[in-house]
């Protein structure tokens, strides 16, 4: 394992601000990737890599509870930009949302354009031994899930550890948790009958138990960075969840970390990244470099 990065990254106390890289990293779009057979109108990536060849490919995912949200707003866009400016190529993934596709749909749309990129990266000079996950929100939950529940990525011929490392920002890891809640599971029944968010998303109750990436840590996980704004720590309890399972995959021998961005919002950690000077790409950065050679 390589050294623990960065437990909280104070901002603006003597680091370095990321220096934006020359124009000649700006890149080439292909816009519309379809990842999927007949795909909906949801079922593309936004593919956008550097010029210089065999480089590590970011695949990020968009939150907004899985009801709503777009990959191609223009902060996303932005954040890209970054990526590529720093000799990292980045595909913004679509996948169907829970008003046409209940889940677990997203997730296998994630795995399935995961697929898509391992095999056709290197049509485009990428490395395909060099896969990342960033998600936000309800899309760090679905970076985070796959890359522990092994059967999505297996469905579609790969494993967790074929991927280079996931970054998850400001998710909880433990959606329904009927021990930490002391509520058994017919409890939980009720609760979700009543719930109408959670009937936006699942179809049962035991569809939102499956949804706890916790529950699948283990020594199979790639590195994995958690990125945690300091007014989100607290409620809902994302800073305990994520320490929670950091320590259980530490424990199986894997690369894991936690980073709390202090004076973040939930929005605002994500929104920042549009900006190429942002210190939270200092670690990320550093993750990106060094993720592969820690999941060997």
């Amino acid at each position: 394992m390589r050294p623990s990065v960065l437990i909280t990254l104070i901002l603006g106390a003597g680091l370095s601000p990321w220096q934006v890289a020359p124009a000649e990293g700006q890149g080439r779009d292909s816009v519309g990737i379809a990842y999927v057979p007949d795909p909906s109108e949801r079922q593309h990536l936004t593919l956008s890599w550097p010029t210089q060849p065999r480089f590590p490919t970011v695949l990020f995912v968009h939150g907004a509870s899985l009801t709503t949200g777009d990959p191609d707003e223009p902060r996303y866009h932005a954040l890209c930009q970054n990526l590529i400016r720093a000799g990292v190529a980045c595909a913004r993934v679509g996948y169907r949302l829970t008003s046409t596709a209940k889940w677990p749909a997203q997730p296998r749309d994630l795995a399935t354009a995961v697929a898509w990129t391992t095999r056709h990266i290197a049509e485009f000079q990428g490395d395909p031994s060099r896969i990342y996950l960033f998600g936000h929100s309800s899309g760090c939950l679905l970076s985070t899930l796959i890359a522990s529940d092994a059967r999505y990525l297996a469905a579609v011929g790969l494993k967790p550890r074929d991927l280079a490392g996931v970054l998850a920002m400001g998710c909880v890891t433990t959606p329904l948790d009927t021990a930490g809640r002391g509520l058994t599971l017919e409890q939980l029944r009720v609760r979700f009958a009543r719930s109408h968010d959670d009937q936006l998303v699942y179809t049962r109750v035991e569809d939102a138990l499956e949804a706890n990436p916790s529950q699948y840590v283990g020594p199979h996980l790639p590195p994995i960075l958690f990125l945690i704004a300091e007014e989100e720590r607290f409620q809902p309890p994302i800073l305990e969840q994520n320490a929670k399972f950091v320590r259980q995959a530490r424990d199986a021998g894997v690369d894991a970390d936690l980073i709390v961005l202090p004076g973040r919002q939930h929005e605002s950690a994500i929104d920042s990244l549009a900006n190429a000077h942002d210190p939270t790409w200092i670690p990320i950065l550093a993750f990106l470099k060094d993720a592969k050679q820690s999941s060997r």
